[in-house]
């Protein structure tokens, strides 16, 4: 068809020739199955969700930014956990240990900023301002400032926690995380709870 489209011949000359050149042995019809299309992080109606969560005490505008933390020790280390998600690259140099590390569109109109806030001492003052608006924390390894940052983010902000590994350490257990295989299984968690839907 797309050979077809994009000829000026006519179509019938244009299958002649084709039927020649297969008959020659030429040209071989493969028969290749098509990848699946990856399935959406979320659904229309959870995504909606998600905004409408977000929009929450702002003005409506027609794009709406959710940030998600990733507790990981530096951005490169974030971005390696989050390489099963179709990422951009965020406008403006990559900062390694504070910022927007990546960003996903999740939905028209709804785009996710993967950020991360230095898990050790030096940069606990920094934890409060940039979880307050966070929708949740995806944790990448359970290291002991990390586990520290995650603590905050679930007692201090009351956000979400998502551990991304085969097991959740108890303590954030208790808090309401659950272990995930992947990424997306991660962040999806993150964002059913910050909008008030069951993972």
């Amino acid at each position: 068809a797309e050979l077809l489209d994009g000829m000026e011949a006519a179509d019938l000359a244009v299958l002649q020739a084709l039927a020649m050149l297969h008959g020659e042995g030429l040209v071989v019809p493969v028969d290749v199955d098509a990848p699946p299309a990856s399935e959406p992080l979320l659904t229309a109606a959870e995504a909606h969700a998600v905004r409408a969560r977000a929009q929450r005490g702002r003005s409506s505008s027609r794009g709406q930014v959710v940030k998600v933390l990733v507790g990981a020790r530096d951005g490169s280390a974030a971005r390696e956990a989050l390489a099963g998600l179709p990422l951009l690259a965020p406008e403006g140099a990559l900062v390694e240990a504070l910022g927007t590390v990546a960003e996903l569109e999740v939905a028209e109109g709804l785009l996710l900023h993967f950020c991360v806030v230095p898990p050790g001492e030096l940069g606990r003052p920094l934890w409060r301002p940039f979880s307050s608006d966070a929708a949740g924390l995806v944790l990448t390894e359970a290291s002991a400032a990390l586990l520290a940052q995650a603590r905050f983010v679930a007692e201090e902000q009351r956000t979400a926690l998502a551990v991304l590994g085969p097991s959740c350490p108890e303590e954030l257990a208790r808090r309401g995380a659950a272990a995930h295989p992947g990424a997306r299984e991660a962040v999806r968690a993150v964002l059913l709870s910050f909008a008030g839907l069951s993972a």
